[in-house]
């Protein structure tokens, strides 16, 4: 089975309660604040030129559940026309598991 391509978009410690030794999500993806949802929607747009139809957009760096809901909803219909219409296979995202 081939390996589905990945559009990651990092939120940087959006709903982590601590900033933790080990994980200096800042640091490690280059980018000092979460983007906003139409920041989101160009990611994806620039991405699936290079990896076409299938791929799955993961939001990494953060604790996705744990952001309040209203941040999750705008994130999620940001990619909502792209799994509407198959140009996106899926979504993942990072969370905490006492954030489930």
């Amino acid at each position: 089975m081939a390996k589905k391509a990945i559009i990651p978009v990092f939120i940087p410690h959006a709903g982590c309660p601590h900033d933790c030794v080990f994980c200096n999500q800042r640091s490690i993806s280059g980018h000092a604040a979460p983007p906003d949802p139409e920041e989101v929607v160009r990611t994806v747009e620039t991405a699936l030129l290079k990896t076409g139809p299938g791929a799955e957009l993961a939001f990494y760096g953060g604790s996705f559940t744990a952001i309040p809901a209203t941040d999750q909803e705008r994130y999620l219909l940001s990619a909502r026309p792209f799994i509407l219409d198959g140009r996106l296979g899926g979504i993942r995202v990072s969370t905490r598991p006492d954030a489930v």
